[in-house]
């Protein structure tokens, strides 16, 4: 994939990068959404099993273990695909952010605040992926505990 090309002027610099924050922000919306809808499926399921866990005949009780470990198979896809397209968006906008900065800081105006790295890189977007993965490891061992 090729990257796209960067414009040169300062206006079109910040254009760009305004547009970018708004694909950006609206799209960082949907997959929080999305990642809102299958919490609530996995935590209704979750609900749902643990409640009727007594009640529910042995040889038919896995299947509602089955049905979980699949929606969070799917999720765990799902949300690698959208912390690699987030990651990909977020450098995307970083790059022109530094030009900007370069093009202001060739000007007389510098905007470089003085900003604390941390020494843990965790950032939000991880939980994408990493809860729907403890999901599914979690629906996996109660299969394998109780079921066994």
């Amino acid at each position: 994939m090729e990257k796209e090309p960067i414009p040169t002027t300062l206006a079109e610099l910040v254009h760009y990068y305004e547009v970018r924050m708004m694909a950006l922000t609206g799209y960082s919306t949907q997959i929080w959404n999305r990642f809102n809808w299958f919490l609530t499926l996995e935590l209704a399921i979750f609900g749902f099993f643990f409640t009727r866990l007594g009640a529910l005949p042995p040889n038919s009780a896995v299947i509602v273990p089955i049905i979980g470990v699949v929606i969070a198979v799917l999720w765990t896809l799902i949300g690698s695909e959208d912390y690699i397209s987030m990651k990909r968006h977020g450098q995307a906008t970083t790059g022109v952010e530094k030009e900007i900065r370069k093009t202001f800081y060739e000007q007389g105006i510098d905007f470089n605040n003085q900003i604390k790295k941390s020494f843990i890189k965790f950032r939000q977007t991880w939980i994408l992926f990493l809860f729907p993965v403890i999901v599914t490891i979690s629906w996996l061992f109660f299969i394998f505990w109780y079921f066994n």
